[in-house]
């Protein structure tokens, strides 16, 4: 729950976009960011270069810092996949969810199930636990 109250007050996230009458409760096995990419498969992948602030903010592996990073790279020349990370971009998790001028780099296909394996071994990529 904290994880989904972060998304909604600092990345502009609303409770009925989290969850919905198909998921009316949070994905245990992923955070609440990444269970929403999984629901939105539609809007990826994303171009880190093409792409507002709010819209690289929806990106798992993306936050606010790194997302003003883009932003800034942007003003001088095209964002670089090998610039991402240096820019503090968690790419295990958002090279699923993005190009990078017009190259995808997730390596497999934009299939949710296949992502969620991949994903899976993560411990970061997990929802908090109240017990652990």
């Amino acid at each position: 729950m904290y994880q989904a109250d972060w998304l909604m007050r600092f990345y502009k996230f609303n409770a009925k976009e989290l969850l919905s009458e198909r998921n009316p409760n949070l994905d245990l096995d992923f955070d609440p960011k990444i269970a929403w990419a999984f629901n939105n498969m539609d809007e990826f992948p994303i171009e880190v270069n093409k792409v507002s602030y709010d819209r690289l903010l929806r990106i798992p592996g993306i936050g606010p810092i790194s997302a003003k990073r883009i932003i800034e790279q942007r003003r001088l020349s095209p964002a670089t996949y090998d610039g991402l990370k240096k820019m503090g971009v968690v790419l295990k998790r958002a090279k699923y969810f993005i190009t990078c001028q017009g190259r995808y780099y997730g390596g497999i296909d934009l299939n949710p199930e296949i992502i969620k394996y991949k994903l899976g071994d993560m411990e970061e990529s997990r929802q908090l636990s109240f017990w652990r």
